[in-house]
């Protein structure tokens, strides 16, 4: 296996185009070992929505058969999946129809694995049951041990209506057996697609971008966005800390606006460490997003820091070669790492089917557990 960028490949195909919208994918390896779990979302033979997993056993070279891990009979879709270090264990998080119901608001819900593969144990509700819609929902592990959930709450596609949106977390102090109260972290209206990492001071840095689809939103209204470009509302990538375990939020800034005045929107933020990421301050942090190509397309597009996020590349660069697409929603790229490298993922834009990975290959062959 030689070293550098493998060729784009396809993941998993999910057949959600009569849905109209696509599988919201996330990888997540087990332990830093050749097991890459990835999970998304798709249209059963009954008509439901489930949360699908693919694994693979050699470092992402390749996938076995997909299976259902929920089984709900209303809509399960958003999944993301990650590694918590502190109890050596896969966490999965996804947004449901309460009740099985459509139109009775959406629960967020958190289910843990102690094994690189197998039967999860039952799902926990970490927000829910009061109508509103919890979802986009991300787990991130603490350096204590508490799980952390950040979440976006109601939005433009909710029964709430167009300026309702807000980022929230809760916290675990008992390995997601329960969580407690609801925290507020941005104060942008329409803010959504959290994602956080906390560094070995014990910061918690938070990134989201807005939600500026114009079909659910009026088109040239500033009110929940960055800027209006051509008539037509925009997003950039912002960031938030939490010195304090998330209990509050201070510093929100806008980190990154693309000159050529597209949206940036989906940002996602991982480390380059084996280890507790934590634990390692010398290890480089990647944030993906989406943002415009300057060509009339939309890409995946990375920017790094090596400092814990204290300072980061100006320019973001494109992953070499990978997809584009004439709109910027759903694609949801993230970064994980395999026995061989680094791994990004990201899905087709709206409304496409296909779930890809892009592995850069560091290590020729694949050793680990």
């Amino acid at each position: 296996m030689a070293t550098g960028w493998d060729p784009q490949e396809v993941t998993a195909t999910s057949n959600l185009t009569p849905l109209a919208t696509n599988p919201d994918g996330s990888c997540a390896n087990f332990d830093g070992a050749k097991t890459v779990d990835c999970v998304y979302w798709a249209l059963t033979s009954s008509g439901v929505t489930n949360i699908m997993e693919t694994d693979s056993t050699d470092g992402g070279q390749t996938w076995g058969a997909p299976y259902a891990i929920t089984s709900d009979t209303g809509q399960d879709y958003t999944p993301y999946i990650t590694y918590d270090f502190y109890h050596q264990q896969v966490l999965v998080v996804y947004s449901k129809w309460h009740n099985n119901v459509g139109g009775a608001g959406n629960d967020l819900m958190l289910m843990k694995r102690t094994s690189a593969s197998g039967t999860y144990d039952a799902p926990v509700m970490v927000a829910g049951g009061d109508g509103q819609s919890y979802w986009e929902g991300s787990a991130l592990a603490l350096n204590d041990g508490n799980i952390m959930v950040s979440y976006a709450v109601n939005g433009p596609e909710s029964n709430a209506g167009v300026y309702s949106g807000f980022i929230a977390v809760k916290t675990s102090t008992n390995n997601g057996a329960s969580f407690g109260s609801q925290v507020q972290t941005s104060s942008l209206c329409n803010a959504e697609f959290p994602r956080a990492i906390q560094n070995s001071s014990g910061a918690i840095v938070q990134v989201y971008s807005r939600y500026v689809d114009a079909s659910h939103m009026p088109p040239a209204d500033q009110q929940c966005a960055d800027f209006v470009s051509n008539g037509y509302p925009g997003s950039d990538i912002h960031q938030i800390w939490s010195t304090n375990d998330g209990a509050t939020w201070t510093g929100e800034a806008d980190i990154y606006h693309n000159p050529n005045g597209t949206s940036s929107v989906h940002a996602s933020i991982g480390v380059e460490a084996y280890q507790n990421p934590a634990s390692c301050p010398s290890c480089t942090w990647d944030l993906s997003f989406v943002t415009g190509t300057g060509s009339g397309t939309y890409g995946v597009y990375r920017i790094y820091s090596t400092d814990q996020w204290a300072s980061w590349t100006p320019t973001p660069t494109q992953y070499p070669g990978s997809s584009t697409w004439s709109n910027f929603l759903n694609i949801n790229p993230s970064m994980t790492l395999t026995c061989t490298g680094a791994m990004f993922t990201y899905t087709d834009a709206y409304e496409g089917e296909n779930m890809y990975n892009l592995r850069y290959i560091a290590n020729s062959t694949c050793s680990g557990a």
